[in-house]
């Protein structure tokens, strides 16, 4: 079971609220203190809880103190803890679900990784390599994650390229029509994920706003898969370039 830190920082007659929704949501540990300063009395809340508590948890607090105070709260993963944490009650909530990150996480995460420089540009060239390598000897998950788009998209691409500058124009669209495929089912099978997992806005009308372009999205992709299937039957691409096909072998089209 993997674990988060959670700090907020609220006005002070906030403390104790904050306290008591961090023990209802059974948080591993959780501390508290005021600010001493003789201005505007702040306080910090600091507690320790477990991955799929955080999005009930940073909900309820928000419901509690509301839009018009000025307080923020900040998620730090936890990499290992002494002594090891052995979790207190076995989860009722199907298995799958247990890790899921909240909301605000993977909107942080992909506002980092949506930053376009000439630095992502170059780094992204050798992003397959090292990924590879920080993914065996780190364990980063999230970088196998990478390593396994790009290999669904990549050789692909570069196929298209090859193929389109040696006067292949055939294979150039068998590749191009692939990478199309590749591109719809990433994007299919993301949205499947998110939906397993049970992410979703917070508020009602969020929720109901988001269900509508949920069904819009699966649809669209939907309609491009069938299309680009229906593409490359009509226009019966070949499996394997002539030069590549066995004596014996048939090429679709001929």
């Amino acid at each position: 079971m993997t674990l988060r830190v959670i700090e907020i920082t609220a006005p002070a007659g906030y403390a104790d609220t904050l306290v008591a929704l961090a023990e209802q949501y059974e948080a591993v540990e959780v501390f508290a203190a005021r600010s001493a300063d003789s201005g505007a009395a702040r306080c910090i809340v600091h507690l320790v809880c477990e991955t799929n508590r955080v999005q009930e948890f940073t909900d309820a607090v928000q419901m509690a103190i509301g839009r018009g105070e000025p307080w923020r709260a900040v998620t730090l993963a936890v990499e290992g803890t002494v002594p090891k944490y052995e979790p207190r009650k076995i989860e009722n909530r199907p298995a799958f679900r247990a890790g899921a990150a909240s909301r605000e996480e993977i909107h942080g995460e992909v506002a980092r990784n949506a930053e376009l420089d000439s630095t992502f540009l170059v780094l992204t060239f050798l992003s397959a390599i090292a990924a590879a390598v920080l993914s065996l000897v780190a364990g980063l998950s999230s970088a196998l994650v990478g390593v396994m788009v790009a290999v669904a998209l990549m050789p692909p691409a570069v196929a298209a390229g090859i193929m389109l500058g040696a006067g292949n124009p055939e294979g150039a669209l068998g590749a191009a029509m692939l990478l199309g495929v590749n591109i719809v089912c990433v994007n299919l099978a993301a949205q499947t994920v998110f939906v397993a997992k049970g992410i979703r806005p917070r508020t009602w009308w969020e929720q109901k706003a988001s269900a509508t372009s949920l069904r819009i999205n699966f649809a669209m992709w939907l309609a491009l898969l069938m299309a680009l299937v229906a593409a490359i039957y009509w226009l019966k691409l070949p499996v394997l370039p002539p030069q590549f096909a066995g004596p014996g072998a048939e090429i679709a089209g001929e």
